[in-house]
């Protein structure tokens, strides 16, 4: 996972699953989120709920359950897979995607359903994979959220989610075409005028979003505070220009600017 990320590999398709949550993992699969990479793993084909699989389970990975050819989820028995009891589902579940795969086998292609009756969520996973790398190739300057998010909004129940087929099918074209979302409404609140070397307070919000929000200040394009909505910040004495950079749970973002002058004359900041 570390040499994907550092190699510029913007998605990973993980093929083993475990009950058991492994730190190790979670601290890599969170690191390659942050630079851009997506990792996709199935929720495993044991036919059953479960309530943590993982990769599937961490936040930072798109977890994928498996449907049948009429788009039902694939539970036992589905028609052609006789090789296991059928998907897993639970609150992992992302999206879904076919449950088996037409794949090369040497040098030919086949049916999985049909040659060996192999139906897994990993080549569910691998569907989903696969138009993930397409949203990446198509938008290069996307976050991973941002592609997440496109994602499961253009799935076939983007505003109705389960735990068998989590927002849905995915529908390649429509995340392609899809407008993007409309920024956040952001707003900085706070002095416009403050003493010289004086240290105080502005206060950012968001709205319109999904919460948790992520704040990131800057002053002057170089980015200060500790990533809360508030920053506290003493000037050197010259004028300077605050941007509050917002994003949402589901990577929409927006932004907002104040422009703070020095001037002996101003009031004091509340927190001196």
């Amino acid at each position: 996972m570390n040499n994907a990320t550092l190699a510029g590999i913007k998605t990973v398709l993980v093929e083993g699953i475990s009950p058991q949550y492994w730190a190790a993992e979670a601290a890599s699969i969170a690191s390659a989120w942050a630079a851009g990479t997506i990792v996709v793993a199935g929720v495993g084909s044991s036919g059953q709920r479960v309530t943590v699989m993982y990769p599937a389970s961490l936040p930072n990975v798109i977890g994928v359950s498996g449907v049948r050819n009429d788009s039902t989820f694939a539970a036992n028995p589905t028609s052609g897979c006789t090789t296991g009891p059928g998907s897993n589902y639970g609150p992992m579940v992302d999206v879904a995607a076919p449950f088996w795969a037409t794949t090369t086998f040497y040098g030919g292609y086949y049916d999985t359903r049909w040659l060996s009756q192999w139906c897994v969520s990993k080549l569910a996973a691998a569907h989903v994979a696969g138009i993930i790398a397409l949203l990446q190739s198509r938008f290069p300057s996307y976050t991973a959220s941002q592609i997440a998010q496109r994602l499961t909004s253009t799935a076939s129940r983007a505003t109705s989610w389960s735990e068998t087929l989590g927002f849905g099918i995915p529908d390649a074209g429509a995340a392609v075409v899809a407008p993007p979302p409309p920024p956040l409404p952001v707003t900085v609140g706070g002095a416009s005028t403050v003493r010289p070397n004086a240290t105080c307070q502005w206060f950012g919000g968001a709205s319109g979003g999904t919460e948790p929000y992520a704040f990131a200040w800057y002053v002057d394009g170089v980015p200060v505070g500790d990533g809360s909505s508030t920053l506290s910040y003493g000037n050197s004495g010259s004028s300077f220009t605050i941007t509050l950079n917002v994003t949402d749970a589901t990577g929409r973002q927006g932004a907002n600017l104040l422009s703070v002058t020095v001037d002996y004359n101003a009031p004091e900041c509340l927190d001196q």
